[in-house]
């Protein structure tokens, strides 16, 4: 990607992090070297951009004390493209409050496949969260030329974004009884895969375990599909049964409420697997005694910080996460030259639902 359009899209995203209270101003911005990894560019954009904010009189270097942020920017100071760049705006609706999109969690992987096919088309890609595009109400819509939405309750959400009439695509879900392009990782099959996996492995009584978050009213639509293909593997398989129980995630460090009564279900159900259906580290509970005995599965996981631990390591369901936004990307750029393509959705398998690593066998388009 040309440079000039890499140091708009740093000095766009400072901008951003200043006005959504990730920055506060009086305060500093993150050392350049930090700045270089969270945005993968080079220290030369970033001290391009940074001069630039400089000059607008929103930054100011102070030596040792760092670059301070010296004033609230306007909105419209950190969007400065080339009247030939198209913008896309990558927009992650996440339970979780504060959440950073593009830096944790799927929606960092989700974007950083976006930017890769943005980088290549010379595309100018913003983020933001949805609480703070919310609250910009239409003037979020601002010089925008496509949209990738994902994140939880999009059905709410996307009836705003289709009224708006710029072409619009969702990332890792399926909006259902809505006219709108989706790209969405196949979770029942991993559901299905996690049960076949653990009848494999003898299982005859394996307990499903979902996690929620403390801002979480509901449980997210990606989980419920993880269950129904646990369960409906299971179903008609004689003398196989299986059981379902939820997690907090604040109960995962400190063996809270939740956790306790999964320890009490194990032992009451006889439980003899465990799926555990997120992508996020169960250190915890592989520490206790009654879990680590149990054979397990992770739909979603991440092998490496599985490594610390011995005995029955849990096998890893792996979804290529970089390849579905990269996969939305594309379908936006076709939409965006042509808007009279038929709606399409497309299911991406889990890496090893066909025996494939999804780092090395799933091409980039």
């Amino acid at each position: 990607m040309k440079h000039a359009l890499k140091k708009d899209q740093v000095r766009q995203e400072i901008v951003y992090r200043i006005l959504s209270g990730q920055y506060l101003v009086s305060g500093r911005i993150p050392p350049e070297r930090e700045l270089c990894e969270s945005l993968q560019v080079s220290r030369i954009t970033v001290r391009a951009a940074v001069d630039e904010l400089e000059r607008g009189g929103i930054l100011r270097r102070d030596g040792r004390r760092g670059t301070l942020i010296e004033r609230l920017p306007s909105r419209d100071e950190g969007i400065v493209c080339s009247e030939a760049a198209k913008q896309i705006l990558f927009i992650y609706f996440s339970s979780v409050r504060g959440h950073l999109v593009s830096r944790t969690g799927t929606s960092s992987r989700l974007y950083h496949g976006v930017e890769r096919f943005a980088n290549e088309r010379d595309y100018v890609l913003r983020v933001q969260s949805g609480e703070n595009f919310l609250r910009q109400s239409e003037a979020g819509f601002a010089d925008i030329d496509g949209i990738i939405a994902g994140g939880s309750r999009l059905e709410e959400h996307l009836p705003l974004f289709i009224e708006s009439g710029i072409p619009t695509v969702v990332v890792d879900s399926i909006p259902h009884r809505l006219m709108v392009d989706a790209v969405c990782a196949d979770y029942y099959e991993a559901g299905m895969l996690a049960a076949e996996k653990c009848l494999a492995k003898g299982a005859r009584r394996p307990l499903f375990l979902q996690l929620r978050f403390a801002d979480e009213t509901f449980t997210q639509p990606n989980l419920l599909m993880r269950q129904r293909g646990f369960f409906d593997a299971l179903e008609g398989k004689e003398g196989i049964s299986g059981d379902c129980h939820t997690v907090h995630y604040d109960d995962l460090a400190t063996g809270g409420a939740t956790v306790r009564e999964l320890l009490s279900v194990l032992q009451e159900k006889g439980s003899d697997a465990i799926v555990y259906c997120a992508d996020i580290p169960y250190r915890f509970l592989l520490k206790q005694a009654a879990v680590a005995a149990l054979p397990g599965v992770v739909i979603g996981g991440k092998p490496e910080e599985l490594q610390e631990f011995s005995g029955n390591i849990p096998e890893v369901i792996t979804f290529n996460m970089e390849y579905v936004g990269c996969l939305a990307a594309m379908r936006l750029h076709e939409r965006m030259k042509n808007p009279r393509l038929g709606i399409s959705r497309k299911f991406i398998p889990a890496g090893d639902a066909f025996g494939l690593d999804p780092e090395t066998d799933a091409e980039f388009p």
